[in-house]
């Protein structure tokens, strides 16, 4: 059978035979191709909105652990400066018996007897953990407290210390001063078993003697 003859501006073309004719479509290796790339380009966004998430999550563990701490600070800067029936400079700072007997904070009266704190999960002053607590010695409703999960491996720490009189930044390992030291700290413990310091907030009180 002879060719099909086409006509081009009026004039009759024959085909040659053997021609090869428009391809349409992709073959097996470009589609192949394409599909790879798709993949590549898929997983990069997929990682790259995995971090995003990571870094969105860490910054809200953050925002919510200088809250915690400078919470635990403002509790600690409300008590007295020295026990009642101690003197200001006492080399034997820390909780005594009577408080540490109480449990949790309830009884801790002055600054010296929160050195050494170091409570997971974080808690308030009467030992009931944060995000459950509703500020008056009793739990909030659950609809309102966070997920029971949510603080597990994090952890508040206090440290107590004096500090030089003419120079606050230097910490005294023997002797006492005028000047007490307070650091807050709340830290989270990784899958991998490193700790994360989510917070960390100081202050330098001084003792003002009595009239």
């Amino acid at each position: 059978m002879l060719p099909a003859t086409l006509f081009t501006n009026g004039e009759r073309v024959r085909p040659r035979i053997g021609e090869p004719r428009s391809r349409h479509g992709f073959t097996l290796i470009e589609t192949m191709t394409a599909m790879a790339i798709l993949a590549l380009v898929g997983g990069t966004l997929m990682a790259n909105m995995a971090a995003t998430t990571n870094t969105s999550q860490d910054a809200v563990d953050r925002a919510i652990a200088q809250g915690m701490a400078q919470q635990l600070l403002d509790e600690i800067c409300g008590m007295k400066y020295a026990e009642s029936l101690g003197t200001e400079y006492d080399t034997g700072i820390g909780p005594g018996s009577p408080e540490t007997s109480a449990g949790a904070r309830k009884e801790f009266d002055d600054i010296d007897d929160y050195l050494g704190v170091n409570t997971s999960v974080p808690t308030d002053r009467w030992g009931i953990a944060l995000g459950t607590d509703n500020g008056r010695q009793g739990s909030r409703l659950a609809a309102f407290r966070a997920p029971s999960t949510f603080f597990t491996g994090w952890r508040q720490q206090v440290d107590v210390f004096y500090v030089n009189d003419t120079n606050l930044a230097t910490k005294l390992t023997s002797g006492t001063s005028s000047h007490r030291k307070i650091e807050v700290r709340i830290t989270a413990a990784q899958a991998d078993g490193r700790i994360r310091e989510l917070a960390y907030i100081s202050r330098v009180v001084a003792y003002v003697p009595g009239n």
